[in-house]
């Protein structure tokens, strides 16, 4: 069956939606689909694939066929606690569901989804657009709960994060949710910013996850499959970094410790590299000892950023006189000359 859906974007002219059981039917339609350069949705067959003038789409039965070995480019170091992380690819309208095993995450999930009707790239509220960046779902909220444009459920997630928030960006409420029921076609861009899914696929997505809060959401622009073995040697050089900004802080050397730190350097509340170089040698200053511990480090790239790394830890401090246990995010860009330093430092909610 073929027909055009109104409002369709002009960069997809037609559109298939195919009702074939069988699934050498499916595939057929799927093929005329790429020849025409259309976008189809299989429904009811199990099995869903979906071809746009930017190419063709994995069917969701294969999951992410070629993908074994490789993980996507914005995972480094997969955060320890984090059962799962998402991954939308927003160029091609799919979500992924990665869980980490023996030997390295593999994708357990594969869904279309839909992203805002103006693309990505979020700036300013009401754009229509959906974010590029990293966040983490804050709570699962049921269908019943919600008003009907968001089906099966939702997933809040906690946009704008501190790397929106210190370029300005603007706008609220970004779910991943799912659809009116009753609805049998999912256009590529179709919400107001949202990653918006098939009710069947927010259900599953739920089954999955279980305890949703704190999952790491990744909305990237430039989905790449990298090696697990280069990911990892770039999360080594990072942490080498990290170990000695650490080492710096408890040796009590403020010269070294600072030099970590980026000359634009800025915290998430503002104080700027040269209030937190006087802060930090006044406090130094009066201490006997201090010893820093680091665990459960996660390292992602930052989508969207010119070679930013976003780390994330729970920090234990402790000197003579005060102690206290945080969470940190820790943005690091390749300066230059090629060191890493940091950028902005944000004490919040640990993704993952």
């Amino acid at each position: 069956m073929a027909w055009s859906v109104p409002g369709f974007p002009a960069a997809a002219p037609l559109t298939l939606r195919c009702d074939s059981p069988p699934l050498a039917n499916a595939d057929a339609c799927a093929a005329y689909a790429v020849g025409h350069r259309a976008v189809v949705q299989i429904f009811g067959t199990g099995v869903r694939a979906d071809v746009s003038s930017a190419g063709a789409r994995a069917p969701r039965s294969a999951r992410a066929e070629g993908t074994a070995g490789r993980i996507p480019n914005a995972i480094l170091q997969w955060p320890r606690g984090a059962r799962f992380v998402v991954v939308v690819d927003l160029r091609h309208s799919r979500l992924y569901l990665l869980r980490e095993s023996a030997r390295g995450p593999r994708v357990v999930e594969s869904f279309t989804d839909s992203i805002g009707r103006d693309g990505y790239g979020k700036r300013r509220e009401g754009d229509l657009r959906t974010p590029v960046g990293i966040y983490h779902i804050e709570r699962w909220i049921p269908g019943r709960r919600l008003p009907p444009i968001y089906g099966a459920g939702a997933f809040p997630l906690n946009y704008p994060d501190a790397w929106d928030r210190a370029r300005r960006r603007t706008g609220y409420g970004i779910w991943i949710h799912g659809v009116p029921r009753g609805t049998k076609v999912l256009p590529p861009r179709s919400s107001e910013g949202c990653v918006v899914l098939a009710n069947a696929d927010v259900r599953a997505l739920r089954s999955a996850l279980r305890l949703p809060r704190g999952t790491p959401v990744i909305l990237t622009d430039r989905l790449r499959w990298r090696s697990i073995s280069k990911q990892r040697a770039v999360a080594a050089s990072l942490r080498r970094d990290i170990r000695r900004w650490r080492r710096s802080w408890e040796a009590r050397d403020t010269s070294a410790y600072l030099a970590h730190y980026a000359p634009g350097f800025h915290t998430a509340t503002g104080v700027d590299r040269e209030q937190f170089a006087r802060r930090a040698r006044k406090v130094v200053g009066r201490k006997r000892w201090i010893k820093v511990g680091i665990r459960d480090l996660g390292l992602f790239r930052y989508p969207g950023a010119q070679d930013v790394v976003m780390a994330q830890f729970i920090e234990r401090y402790r000197s003579n006189d005060y102690a206290q246990r945080s969470r940190k995010q820790q943005f690091w860009q390749r300066q230059p000359d090629g060191r890493w330093k940091i950028v902005l430092v944000s004490d919040g909610p640990l993704v993952g």
